[in-house]
């Protein structure tokens, strides 16, 4: 689901972390959190509107979640869901465009086999 999709992106963006981060919980469940924290740091120290910046996206995020939290509790409407989809999709390169190295991770997919092998062979 679109839901997944955006937990799992801030998954890789912003790993869950017991440590709370300025005062917020950024834990496995707080996937919206993460995401704000992300753009939180990923907006250059001293730019200019840096926390305009960081409330527009950050509140873009909240109402794309809703709107798919939405899609799924309601009657499935196909145009609806296309159309959250886009949004999202343009989300996504928009906050991976934000600071592509932090949003590098390419062993992310491959983690828990990694880690299990490592098991394994211990």
């Amino acid at each position: 689901s679109v839901r997944r999709y955006i937990e799992q992106l801030a998954d890789v963006l912003f790993p869950p972390r017991k440590e709370q981060y300025k005062g917020r919980d950024v834990s496995k469940e707080k996937y919206k959190k993460r995401i704000w924290a992300y753009i939180d740091l990923s907006i250059p120290p001293g730019q200019k509107n840096s926390m305009v910046l960081l409330t527009h996206t950050g509140k873009e995020v909240d109402r794309l979640i809703s709107e798919v939290n939405a899609i799924l509790h309601n009657k499935p409407n196909k145009t609806r869901l296309e159309k959250a989809l886009c949004y999202v999709s343009r989300l996504t390169v928009f906050l991976l465009q934000m600071n592509p190295e932090v949003a590098r991770n390419p062993y992310y997919a491959f983690q828990d086999s990694i880690i299990s092998f490592f098991k394994d062979a211990i």
